[in-house]
C-alpha cells in the first residue's frame, strides 16, 4: 500500500541529485517535480517507463538536432529542455499503456 505513494519520491531521487549536485547546471529542479507527479499518476513501473522513453526521444532529438541543425546553430554545448520529453514519455506510457518491464519479462 505503501509503494503508489512512495513511486514519485522514488522517480524524483535521481532527479534531486543530478540537480543538487549539478547547482541546476546539468538539469533544473522543475524535471525533479515533473517526475515526482509522473510517478505518483503512473506509480513506479509506468513512471520509469516514461521516464526511460523520455530519456530515448530526447537522445534521439538531440542527435538529429546535430546532425541537421542549421548553420550549426545546435552543438555538445547547447542546453536542450527535458521537461516536453518527459511529458511526451508521460503521454506515451498514459495513451498507449506501455510498460518496458512487459518487455524484458
Amino acid at each position: 500500500m505503501l509503494l503508489p505513494f512512495l513511486a514519485g519520491p522514488i522517480l524524483f531521487l535521481p532527479f534531486f541529485l543530478l540537480s543538487f549536485l549539478s547547482r541546476g547546471a546539468w538539469m533544473g529542479y522543475g524535471d525533479g517535480k515533473l517526475a515526482l507527479g509522473i510517478g505518483w499518476f503512473l506509480g513506479l513501473h509506468g513512471g520509469f517507463t516514461a521516464i526511460l522513453l523520455a530519456f530515448w526521444i530526447g537522445a534521439i532529438v538531440g542527435v538529429l538536432l546535430l546532425l541537421f541543425g542549421r548553420s550549426k546553430k545546435f552543438t555538445m554545448k547547447s542546453a536542450i529542455p527535458f521537461a516536453p520529453f518527459l511529458i511526451l514519455g508521460f503521454m506515451v506510457v498514459f495513451f498507449f499503456d506501455i510498460l518496458i518491464l512487459d518487455f524484458i519479462l
